[in-house]
């Protein structure tokens, strides 16, 4: 079973989208308060997807992996911390919580994603080498900083930009073996 939710706002999903926009509503708010209270909104959406999840009688939670694009991508890293034994495995694709273009990425994007480090599964970071949003060598640098704290994953580089996701020809030889080994029955 795959299942897609979109938090409040994103999508076509109900309520208002406010994972850290700033006032004059122009965007993301590049102050790095404002953003970590839009991640911890996400959480709760997240925390109310697990919930209803667990309510499906054909769920099998031994077998849960999370991933997520963009933002989501950061998200299903650093959740999966944040809920250590709920996941067999977590797949960030081009994860990142602010774009390059506010200062506070440097600091918000790497202390995210070492969230992720306590969850003790292995995860796969697919990012895009020519990211309009996130450089590789900041990606690369989250990487390591999640490695250096324990975390457990493979990063990929391929050569695509934000859009990543919808070039399957470029992460399925990664996705597939992974997935494989997650579950080897």
């Amino acid at each position: 079973m795959t299942i897609f939710p979109q938090r409040r706002g994103r999508g076509k999903s109900g309520g208002v989208y406010g994972e850290g926009l700033a006032s004059d509503g122009s965007g993301y708010s590049c102050d790095a308060e404002i953003a970590l209270a839009g991640f911890e909104r996400a959480v709760e959406d997240l925390d109310d997807v697990i919930r209803n999840l667990r309510n499906l009688e054909d769920v099998d939670e031994t077998r849960l992996v999370i991933g997520g694009v963009s933002r989501g991508g950061i998200l299903a890293i650093a959740y999966a911390g944040m809920r250590p034994g709920l996941f067999r495995g977590a797949i960030n694709f081009n994860g990142g919580w602010l774009g390059r273009a506010c200062p506070s990425h440097e600091t918000v994007n790497p202390s995210l994603f070492a969230l992720g480090a306590t969850a003790g599964i292995p995860t796969l970071w697919l990012h895009g080498s020519h990211d309009q949003y996130y450089r590789i060598g900041h990606c690369r640098a989250n990487f390591e900083r999640f490695r250096a704290a324990g975390g457990q994953g493979h990063f990929v580089s391929a050569p695509a930009g934000h859009a990543l996701m919808f070039k399957p020809a470029l992460w399925r030889p990664h996705v597939d073996p992974y997935m494989s080994g997650l579950f080897p029955e």
